[in-house]
């Protein structure tokens, strides 16, 4: 028994390794300066530690260089979007997975084809068609134009999660809520959204991230008012050469915020994942 125990133990730690290996050599690659990053051969351990890419991160006017504004203005648009993005979804898409896990309706089955269909979508086949719709709106370079273009992606997904967490709560408390006077959206929000919380809290990590991490939509529909961490990093390319150190240091800056958001909220998201696999 305790050599089983000890061979999970070594493949636990092993594939941690080779997950967080792409992690680490970002940080060691953050921690060199420029003209190591680009010699052959390369070494994994850099030979001076240096925090010098990332003091250019926050006070070398390099990106005034670049033509793109400082990197705590692009982290609070991203922090911005990402979290606007995530709640409107969140509060619309909850009260839809409600109305699909307990209402019973004509074409449930097509409109449940219908949401999965929208998740499959590729971003880049509406990309033309929303852009024009947004620079109607005169919403291009504003917070609004780039939450609206999350939307369309990010709230069939939440519907789609939050529907099995719905179907899982026995109707029974809602029942005996019902007849004690409260109303649906009383049920909704006094009952079923605190029972659901570990898996509010799972959903709202996985949009946040999608929204993190976007590079499409907020590269069409922004020019230089907002940008965020995804498009300013793919504009470090020089006439020379591509600045690797300030590259890493930005990349190293940006998931940090997702790592501690993560940890924090890591017990509800397990909860809420587990209790979404199980059926009761």
């Amino acid at each position: 028994m305790k050599k089983k125990r000890w061979i999970y133990y070594v493949l636990a730690c092993f594939l941690g390794f080779i997950v967080l290996s792409p992690y680490i050599w970002l940080i060691l690659c953050s921690l060199r300066y420029d003209v190591e990053l680009t010699a052959i051969p390369v070494k994994i351990l850099p030979r001076n530690i240096t925090f010098s890419n990332y003091y250019r991160v926050f006070f070398q006017p390099r990106w005034q260089q670049l033509n793109i504004m400082n990197f705590k203005h692009i982290m609070m648009n991203t922090i911005i979007i990402a979290c606007l993005s995530t709640v409107i979804c969140l509060a619309i898409g909850s009260l839809g997975a409600y109305a699909y896990a307990r209402f019973k309706f004509i074409g449930k089955g097509i409109i449940s084809l219908l949401i999965i269909l929208t998740i499959m979508i590729p971003g880049v086949f509406i990309l033309i068609p929303l852009y024009v719709f947004v620079r109607k709106l005169n919403m291009l370079d504003t917070y609004g134009g780039i939450i609206l273009s999350f939307i369309p992606f990010t709230l069939p997904l939440v519907i789609f999660i939050l529907t099995g967490f719905f179907k899982n709560l026995p109707e029974g408390l809602e029942d005996a809520a019902r007849v004690d006077g409260c109303s649906r959206m009383g049920v909704l929000f006094h009952i079923i959204l605190p029972l659901s919380l570990p898996g509010i809290a799972a959903t709202s990590i996985i949009i946040f991230l999608l929204c993190w991490n976007e590079f499409e939509f907020p590269m069409a529909l922004s020019a230089w008012k907002i940008r965020v961490l995804t498009v300013a990093l793919s504009q470090y390319e020089t006439q020379n050469l591509p600045d690797y150190g300030l590259m890493t240091a930005t990349a190293v800056l940006a998931t940090f915020p997702i790592i501690v958001l993560v940890l924090i909220f890591q017990k509800l998201i397990i909860e809420g994942l587990t209790q979404g696999a199980i059926k009761e």
